[in-house]
């Protein structure tokens, strides 16, 4: 993944400038947030613009669900025409697989994809969780993902997503901080890197 960063702290919020061949993006850590039971949420946002030939919506749906239904993702159960939100929309229930340093990451869930001639939304929720070593302390997943025109040529993707972690007990937080957060950004990163080249294409 070739790449530029660079970041900056205002109001709470980590913000980086992200580029990759395809995409110009920006990212925002927000503050983690303390719950019940040691149990921390993250949250990301990538602001990304991408260039392409021509604008059609509906080729995005259809790119975006190849893509989320790859191996060695696992597809349960995908519905067509489901009503949502005052729409319809395709709901999938779905195992993503996130393996990393820390462990494997199992995290079954179900998408919500809806898509007019404007915009098309992605909407994630997990399930159930299955990961090993350090990943096992993950609670929660979920994320939204909005494609939308911005001009005759550029589209821009907003992916936000959220984790819920257990601190361990003998963690320092500043280290457990700045373990989840950098896993947060690498699962954000990979995701518009492969969106950013798949999408032109498919528009």
């Amino acid at each position: 993944m070739n790449k530029t960063l660079s970041s900056f702290l205002a109001l709470g919020a980590l913000f980086s400038s992200v580029a990759f061949a395809n995409a110009t993006c920006q990212l925002v850590h927000h503050t983690p947030v303390e719950g019940r039971d040691k149990v921390y949420t993250f949250q990301v946002t990538s602001t990304c613009v991408i260039n392409t030939s021509k604008n059609h919506i509906g080729g995005a749906k259809d790119a975006f669900l190849l893509h989320l239904t790859r191996s060695p993702n696992q597809l349960h159960d995908e519905q067509h025409g489901v009503a949502y939100k005052n729409t319809t929309a395709t709901k999938l229930d779905i195992t993503e697989k996130f393996p990393n340093e820390y462990g494997s990451l199992d995290i079954r869930s179900t998408v919500f994809v809806t898509a007019d001639q404007n915009e098309m939304i992605a909407e994630s929720a997990s399930h159930s969780i299955d990961a090993s070593g350090e990943n096992k302390n993950t609670q929660d997943v979920k994320y939204t993902l909005t494609v939308k025109e911005q001009s005759s040529n550029q589209v821009q993707i907003v992916l936000f997503k959220s984790i819920s972690v257990k601190k361990p007990f003998i963690a320092p937080g500043g280290i457990f901080t700045s373990k989840v957060e950098e896993r947060l950004e690498q699962e954000v990163n990979q995701t518009v890197n492969e969106l950013s080249s798949i999408l032109p294409a498919s528009m």
